[in-house]
C-alpha cells in the first residue's frame, strides 16, 4: 500500500430504488439532444427502455437510440456510434446498460469531440493519443459488475488488421470519460438472470480485492473494498436464489459502485491481466474469466496480502485465529461460493499444436503492463506461463 496517496471521483452518484425516474432532471443540465447508447436486444430491459422514452418525450429531449451492442464491445462498434453521434449533432451521450453499454457510450463521447479513431487512442500504438475532452456521459447501469458507472476506464476488443490471429482486449483511460452523473437502481437489475448476477459479481469482487492489493492501494480504497467484499459475498446467494429480493439487489448494486470506486483509484492487478487475455484469446466472458483465474492470482499473491484476506475473513465470520489460518480459510470459501454460483474452476482452450498458456501470457503482457506493475508481488512472463498452464 502506497504510503501517500490521493483520492478523487468526478462522478456524481444517485443511488436508490426507483431512481430511474430521476433521469430527466438529471440530464438536462447538461444538453437536450441525447445520443443513448443500449443493447441491439434488451432483454428483460424492456419495461425500463420505455420508462427512458417517456421521460424524453415528456421533457422535451431529443434522442436518438443506438441499440447496437451485442456482447464485448469492438472497436468497430465505437466508430459507427460516433459516426452517428456526430451527425446527429449530440450534447449528452446516456448509457443504460451493463459494462459493455457504457464503455461504448464512454468512447463514443470521447471521440465525437476528439475526431480520429478508436485505435489511435489505445495503448497498442507507440504514441497513442490522449482524449482530453468528451461529451457530457450519464450511466445508468443494469447489471451490479463493472463500476464502469463511476470510472474513467473502457475496454474494447482489438484485432490486428495485419495479423487476424492477434486479438487483445484494451483499455482507454481517461478522465474525461469519467461519467458526470451515475444512477445506480437495483430494481434495474433484478431481471438479470442468475448466471449473469454470478459472473458480475465476480467481476464486482474482483475489483475489490484487486484494487486493495495494488501498489496504488490507499486506506480509503481498502475501505471501500472491503465493504464492497463483505456485501457480495454475505448477499451473493440469496440474489441468486431469490433473484426478487430488493435488500439483496440493493447490496450487490452498492457493491458493484464502492468496488468501481476503488478500481478507478488503485488499479486493478494480476487476475484481470489474466482474465483479459482469456477473454481476447478464448472469448471467455470477462466475468468467468475473472472467476476462472481469481483463486489462483490470490494464491500467487498470498506471501504480499495475506493480512488482507485475513481481515476479508473477519469480515465474513469465518473462523480462525491467526493470519495464516484465516487467509486459507478465505481462500477455500470463496472457491466454494464461486462453486455454489456455478462459475468456472478451470478453463477450456481449442485443441491444436499452440502452446496456449504461452500464447495467453504473452498476451497479458502486451494487453495489460499497468496490472502487472501494480500486483503486489513480481511477476514475468514465464511464471504467467505456468499460472495459465495450473488452470487447465
Amino acid at each position: 500500500m502506497s504510503a501517500s496517496w490521493e483520492f478523487r471521483l468526478s462522478t456524481q452518484i444517485r443511488f436508490g430504488c426507483g431512481m430511474l425516474s430521476k433521469l430527466s432532471q438529471t440530464i438536462l443540465p447538461w444538453g437536450r439532444r441525447i445520443f443513448w447508447v443500449g443493447y441491439r436486444t434488451p432483454a428483460g430491459l424492456e419495461a425500463a427502455y420505455e420508462k427512458v422514452r417517456q421521460q424524453a418525450s415528456a421533457s422535451g429531449l431529443a434522442v436518438l437510440e443506438f441499440f447496437e451492442v451485442d456482447g464485448e464491445p469492438e472497436v468497430s462498434l465505437v466508430e459507427r456510434g460516433v459516426e452517428a453521434a456526430r451527425a446527429f449533432g449530440a450534447e449528452v451521450v446516456l448509457g443504460v446498460g451493463g459494462g459493455s453499454v457504457l464503455d461504448t457510450a464512454k468512447a463514443v463521447a470521447g471521440l465525437a469531440c476528439m475526431g480520429g479513431r478508436l485505435e489511435q487512442f489505445l495503448s497498442i500504438q507507440p504514441a497513442p493519443r490522449r482524449i482530453d475532452q468528451a461529451l457530457p456521459i450519464i450511466a445508468v447501469p443494469t447489471t451490479a459488475g463493472t463500476g464502469s458507472e463511476v470510472t474513467s476506464l473502457a475496454v474494447f476488443h482489438w484485432q490486428d488488421p495485419a495479423q487476424p490471429d492477434i486479438r487483445m482486449k484494451l483499455t482507454l483511460a481517461a478522465e474525461a470519460l469519467a461519467p458526470k452523473s451515475a444512477l445506480v437502481d437495483p430494481e434495474l437489475m433484478a431481471s438479470c438472470p442468475q448466471k449473469l448476477t454470478a459472473s458480475c459479481a465476480a467481476d464486482a469482487l474482483a475489483h475489490a480485492m484487486e484494487a486493495s492489493m495494488s501498489r496504488r492501494a490507499s486506506p480509503l480504497v481498502q475501505l471501500l473494498a472491503e465493504e464492497a467484499i463483505g456485501q457480495i459475498l454475505s448477499y451473493l446467494p440469496t440474489a441468486l436464489a431469490r433473484p426478487e429480493d430488493r435488500q439483496a439487489r440493493e447490496a450487490l448494486a452498492l457493491a458493484a459502485t464502492l468496488a468501481g470506486v476503488a478500481l478507478q483509484q488503485a488499479g486493478a492487478t494480476l487476475g484481470h491481466s489474466m482474465a483479459h487475455a482469456l477473454g481476447a484469446l478464448a472469448g471467455l466472458p470477462h466475468g468467468e474469466a475473472v472467476a476462472a483465474v481469481t483463486p489462483a492470482a490470490l494464491r500467487y499473491n498470498l506471501a504480499e496480502v495475506r493480512p488482507l484476506l485475513a481481515r476479508w475473513a473477519r469480515r465474513v465470520n469465518l473462523p480462525g485465529q491467526h493470519e495464516e489460518e484465516l487467509a486459507e480459510a478465505f481462500l477455500a470459501y470463496l472457491e466454494r461460493v464461486f462453486h455454489q454460483a456455478e462459475l468456472p474452476s478451470r478453463i477450456t482452450l481449442p485443441r491444436s499444436e499452440v502452446d496456449w498458456p504461452a500464447r495467453l501470457a504473452q498476451n497479458a503482457v502486451r494487453s495489460t503492463p499497468v496490472p502487472l506493475k501494480l500486483n503486489p508481488r513480481k511477476i514475468d512472463e514465464p511464471t504467467l506461463t505456468e499460472l495459465f498452464r495450473d488452470l487447465k
